[in-house]
């Protein structure tokens, strides 16, 4: 029980050393203002220029009150704090921590913002170029799927053409057969027959692909489909720019001429 006297004895004494040590140093110090009015001014003055607790004087005070001992000298058991010359007030110091969050939360809005600009001008463009490349897409399979529709329809326009020549022959032949010598003749009258149905089964396969003649006489002239090979007069009560006479008859496949028929044209 006496140690233990005498060892708080010995941290008291050492705490007043420690104390008059500091009020020495604030009454020597260039702002002597500060400690007007309170006896204990010198708990918030800045001892910039007083060294720390010796080794010896923590260790008594750490003998005397465990791991505690010291927490006077920092504002606990007695009250004291040092501060350095930089140390600023609580409330100040909280407010430029509230400022410091404020402007870090207000940068990193910024910074989302403008990723998130970013992004959607990214996402626009992307957009934009994947309609692009959908429309070309849709209109080269529209181009192709009409190409393959007219490669079906006038596949066979090249032999049709071809073929032509033979239904005009076959229409000189019975026109070389009038109706007269064919009612003298019988071999003729045969053989007129023969040669017109052969004609007729020729149209009809010519048909069958499309192909179809026409007569344009007493019709209005078309250069898409008429060939003027010469003029005549108009007749009596008739009218200029229309087809007179057919030297040969022209044949279209599907919507489209395939040979346009020699005629001639009043004017």
């Amino acid at each position: 029980m006496a140690a233990v006297c005498t060892s708080r004895a010995a941290s008291r004494s050492a705490y007043s050393a420690l104390v008059r040590t500091a009020s020495a140093a604030a009454s020597s110090s260039s702002r002597p203002a500060a400690n007007a009015g309170s006896s204990w001014g010198f708990a918030t003055r800045s001892f910039a220029t007083q060294a720390p607790p010796s080794a010896s004087l923590r260790g008594v005070v750490a003998g005397a009150y465990g791991k505690g001992g010291l927490t006077g000298l920092s504002g606990g058991r007695w009250g004291v704090r040092w501060q350095t010359d930089g140390a600023k007030p609580a409330a100040e110091e909280k407010k430029e921590a509230e400022g410091g969050e404020a402007a870090g939360v207000s940068e990193a809005d910024k910074l989302k913002d403008e990723q998130i600009a970013k992004l959607t001008a990214e996402c626009k463009d992307m957009k934009h170029k994947m309609l692009t490349a959908y429309a070309d897409v849709e209109n080269m399979r529209v181009r192709m799927a009409n190409k393959a529709e007219e490669d079906r329809k006038f596949a066979v326009r090249s032999f049709a053409k071809n073929m032509l020549e033979v239904a005009d022959v076959l229409d000189k032949a019975l026109e070389s057969c009038p109706e007269d010598k064919r009612k003298t003749n019988a071999d003729l009258q045969l053989f007129y027959e023969g040669v017109q149905m052969t004609n007729k089964m020729f149209l009809k396969g010519l048909e069958e692909q499309k192909v179809r003649r026409f007569d344009p006489v007493g019709e209005k002239f078309n250069p898409e489909m008429h060939d003027a090979k010469f003029e005549m007069p108009v007749p009596e009560g008739g009218e200029a720019g229309m087809v007179a006479a057919c030297i040969k008859v022209g044949y279209t496949i599907h919507d489209r001429c395939l040979r346009p028929a020699e005629v001639g044209v009043t004017k």
